[in-house]
């Protein structure tokens, strides 16, 4: 609709040759020079950027991060940090075998010990191949690393 009454306003206009151009270019700073404002808003010279927000999934991601050090999980807090992405919408039931890969690291380890998940499935990752990983769980470890990679970066970052 716009387009269509711009279009028709532009085949409106009469043809003006440079000489006028010039002219009304001449009329145009006369104008401003005797101070009559125009009801259209004023650009400023200098463009400004626009704050950049946090979308929701950013803000949960970041909150997560604070809460869970994913360089260093025990097995409680593994367990929490599945609930708690659960909870968020990060992971879907669907993608219950990328957290499976790192419970199954973590009872490779003492009871005691922390695990790094982001170096755990990026190791994983690294083995695919070797160990012959489906398709469909290859999926599920690749969107439980960004997950887990964006974590460790949103803490590094705060």
């Amino acid at each position: 609709m716009i387009l269509d009454r711009l279009s028709s306003y532009m085949q409106n206009q009469p043809f003006s040759n440079p000489s006028n151009l010039q002219n009304k270019a001449q009329d145009a700073s006369k104008t401003e020079a005797t101070g009559i404002k125009s009801v259209l808003p004023q650009q400023n010279k200098e463009p400004q950027p626009e704050e950049l927000h946090l979308s929701n999934r950013a803000s949960y991601l970041e909150y997560l991060s604070q809460e869970f050090d994913v360089t260093a999980l025990n097995g409680e807090q593994l367990n929490q940090l599945q609930t708690k992405l659960n909870d968020y919408g990060f992971i879907s039931s669907g993608d219950i075998n990328g957290m499976r890969s790192l419970s199954l690291a973590r009872q490779l380890t003492e009871p005691n010990d922390t695990i790094n998940a982001v170096d755990l499935l990026d190791n994983f990752k690294a083995k695919f191949d070797e160990l012959e990983i489906p398709y469909s769980m290859r999926q599920q470890v690749d969107k439980m690393s960004i997950v887990i990679q964006n974590m460790a970066s949103a803490r590094q970052l705060s």
